[in-house]
């Protein structure tokens, strides 16, 4: 999925759903790719999107 339609989804601003890519990145739960988003550690994004 693109960052776009990421946060199209969530219904939020694409630049909010940015700064959370970019902290999820730094914590090794996903990485970029050309395009589209790829999860690295689905149970932690899972446990990170529970504390949200």
């Amino acid at each position: 999925m693109t960052r776009e339609e990421i946060a199209s989804i969530a219904g939020i601003k694409l630049s909010t759903a940015e700064k959370i890519i970019r902290s999820f990145q730094q914590s090794g739960l996903v990485t970029g790719r050309y395009r589209g988003i790829v999860v690295l550690d689905m149970p932690r994004l899972r446990e990170q999107a529970e504390l949200a």
